[in-house]
């Protein structure tokens, strides 16, 4: 869109309150918030004003840590010091964007953005060096959730004594 001169809606990740804040501070209110990590949780909300931003977004942020759900990725190419490739595409990490530049967020790795993705595999790009390596295993929080249940046959679950537990996903394919 921004190529052809058409408006899109501003967007950005934040992962504290300070961030939030510097974030809307380009924008301007109504602000959707939309707490993209969640399965089951709440959904989109909007702020009206600086007071229902703040109220909204300290319940609503979570942190790398606590998220519900990640993408475990094996990188699969480094063409280039700045560019490596990944064995995640569309088909699990989507191609929404939902007002996001980026195809997901890499934990642990800020400064990498996954910005293009084919059915099967995604480009990850930096200013720098990627330092990643081929056959590396990466966690990415993809921007929307249900596209990755929906298109794996069963997921792992890391059950709170750190155990990993295989389930079937049996609803796979199954849409309404």
């Amino acid at each position: 869109m921004d190529s052809v001169g058409i408006d899109t809606a501003k967007g950005g990740f934040a992962y504290s309150w300070e961030e939030a804040k510097l974030l809307s501070e380009t924008m301007q209110f109504p602000l959707i918030i939309r707490p993209s990590f969640t399965l089951g949780g709440t959904g989109c909300s909007v702020a009206y004003n600086s007071e229902e931003y703040r109220s909204l977004v300290e319940k609503e942020i979570c942190s790398d840590d606590k998220v519900a759900l990640t993408v475990l990725a094996t990188v699969v190419s480094t063409p280039t010091k700045n560019r490596a490739i990944i064995d995640a595409g569309s088909k699990v990490l989507t191609s929404d964007l939902f007002g996001m530049n980026d195809h997901g967020s890499i934990v642990n790795f800020p400064e990498l953005r996954i910005t293009q993705l084919s059915e099967e595999h995604g480009t990850i790009m930096s200013e720098q060096n990627t330092n990643l390596e081929i056959g590396q295993k990466i966690q990415i929080i993809p921007n929307h959730a249900c596209v990755v249940t929906n298109m794996l046959n069963e997921v792992n679950i890391i059950t709170e004594e750190k155990q990993i537990k295989k389930v079937k996903v049996i609803a796979r394919g199954k849409v309404w």
